[in-house]
């Protein structure tokens, strides 16, 4: 970009238009990357999918990269399931950036996202 910064951006409901491009501009199986955490009554998995952006989406300066990540958790009580969609000026792949289920970003490198 021209201040040299990148961006990385989850997507919304509220930018429906841009998520439905997402959704339909991402192609599986690029990259993936799996993540599993036990404890506390709970399994989650997390899996990280990478693609690299195709020129289809509007409006996205210098953007390279879509992320899916889809996460699963499972208590005794219940079991929940969503996806979620970032994209990125950076050129990414697949288990560098996971987003957390609060919805903000960490890396793998740190073990535990918070």
């Amino acid at each position: 970009m021209l201040s040299g910064n990148d961006y990385l951006g989850a997507l919304k409901g509220n930018q429906s238009g841009l998520l439905s491009e997402a959704k339909a501009n991402f192609q599986p199986h690029q990259q993936q990357y799996t993540q599993e955490n036990k404890g506390h009554g709970r399994v989650e998995r997390r899996i990280q999918g990478i693609c690299h952006a195709s020129n289809e989406i509007r409006d996205m300066p210098y953007l390279k990269t879509l992320i899916r990540v889809e996460s699963y958790r499972e208590t005794i009580q219940e079991e929940t399931t969503e996806t979620r969609y970032i994209i990125s000026s950076l050129k990414a792949n697949a288990g560098i950036v996971l987003p957390t289920s609060s919805g903000l970003l960490g890396s793998r490198k740190q073990g535990t996202l918070r």
